[in-house]
């Protein structure tokens, strides 16, 4: 059976896992936070109002947020999710003090590297239960935990297989 493992970020992420899921792949989700603050998180609501609405399962006043909410909800109900939600209630009380005081750049960075961290082994998770990454990514930012060009260095480190497709010049 063909399976995709995907973190389902947005963009080139998640219409991958649709086109994957469509095609009656398995779909297998490392999520680097717990499956409902992860949804939320990824959703992008701009309040800690918004933010608790989403943890609680409730809709926002933003329709767009949950919209995006929703969409993530449909993609990861018909996958496979392996979560790491060990320092969900650290994350979470970090993401909602950024969200309530965003101009507090010491706790918006906090979070952010939390965040990455967790990104960093969600992506190392995916990256040891597969043959081949295929990584669409621009070249732009590579020191970024968890980002892109972070996990292609550390799917190369590791022997995996990459197939680099550049956004700019497919």
């Amino acid at each position: 059976a063909v399976r995709l493992h995907s973190l389902l970020v947005d963009g080139t992420d998640q219409v991958a896992a649709d086109l994957a899921l469509a095609s009656g792949w398995e779909l297998v989700v490392p999520l680097p936070f717990g499956e409902a603050l992860n949804r939320a998180i990824n959703a992008h609501p701009a309040t800690a109002e918004a933010a608790r609405a989403l943890l609680a399962g409730q809709p926002t006043a933003d329709p767009d947020v949950d919209a995006h909410a929703d969409a993530i909800r449909a993609i990861t109900a018909r996958a496979q999710l392996f979560e790491l939600a060990d320092r969900d209630a650290e994350v979470e009380a970090l993401w909602l003090a950024s969200l309530a005081a965003p101009q507090d750049h010491a706790a918006t960075r906090a979070f952010e590297t939390l965040a990455s961290e967790n990104v960093a082994l969600a992506g190392r998770v995916m990256i040891e239960r597969t043959d081949l990454v295929i990584a669409v990514w621009d070249g732009k930012v590579a020191n970024l935990p968890g980002g892109t060009g972070h996990t292609v260095t550390a799917a190369l480190t590791m022997g995996t297989p990459v197939l680099l497709i550049d956004p700019a010049q497919p």
